[in-house]
C-alpha cells in the first residue's frame, strides 16, 4: 500500500497553518542575533518528508529518494 503524498501534505499543511503562528508567539525573543533569511523549505514540507520517511520503513535516510 503506497502513501498518498498529496493528501499527506494537505493535512500537514493545514496543521502548520494553525501551529506556526502559535509557535512563533511562544518563542522567547532575546538579545541573540536572529536569522535574517528564511529557509528554502517550509515547515510543512519538512514535516511531510519526515513523515513519509518514517512510514516508508527505510533504515537509512541516505537511500531515501
Amino acid at each position: 500500500m503506497g502513501i498518498d503524498y498529496d493528501t499527506l501534505f494537505w493535512f500537514v499543511d493545514d496543521f502548520c497553518k494553525g501551529f506556526e503562528p502559535w509557535y512563533k508567539k511562544q518563542l522567547i525573543s532575546g538579545h541573540m542575533i536572529s536569522r535574517r533569511r528564511e529557509g528554502h523549505l517550509t515547515l510543512s514540507e519538512v514535516l511531510t518528508i519526515l513523515i513519509a520517511y518514517h512510514q516508508s520503513g527505510m533504515a537509512c535516510f541516505k537511500y531515501f529518494s
